[in-house]
């Protein structure tokens, strides 16, 4: 049987913490470095804060070239390989911790994770990694997909 791999709350717990400790890092496109000095971009902190949780494997962003700018079409069908090869899957269900959300407007796709109660985790230009209620995310564009990390158990 598969269960979300963020059901429990110790899980939901540490998941709200890695996405804390990488708060403020700021945006910089196809970068992985947590903290002031480093710097990320949504896909990529989307992908380190679910693999530091335990939730998804190594992953390789070196065979991707996705745009920050640019061909929206192009890059969701790039954010839709890189959540499948995660081993992530689509769901319809009501959102919960650890969800990852993909929402797109004009020629832009924006990545970020739910910690709950309605709130999330992304990186923009400007602040960098921040937490934001979801109804303000509305301004980046429609939610077009989300995608479950679970866990196989016997």
């Amino acid at each position: 049987m598969n269960t979300p791999y963020f059901q429990s709350s110790p899980r939901q717990t540490e998941l709200h913490a890695i996405c804390a400790a990488w708060g403020g890092t700021p945006f910089v496109p196809s970068s992985q470095i947590k903290g002031a000095g480093g710097g990320v971009d949504c896909a990529r902190f989307v992908y380190a804060v679910l693999h530091e949780a335990g939730a998804v494997a190594v992953y390789d962003f070196s065979a991707e070239r996705y745009a920050i700018l640019g061909d929206g079409p192009a890059n969701l069908a790039i954010i839709t390989r890189i959540v499948t090869a995660l081993g992530l899957e689509p769901t319809t269900e009501p959102l919960l911790p650890g969800d990852v959300l993909v929402f797109t407007r004009r020629a832009r796709n924006h990545m970020a994770v739910a910690t709950g109660g309605e709130k999330i985790w992304h990186v923009i230009k400007g602040p960098g990694v921040i937490e934001s209620r979801l109804k303000e995310l509305q301004i980046l564009g429609d939610l077009v997909a989300t995608y479950r990390a679970m866990e196989v158990t016997p």
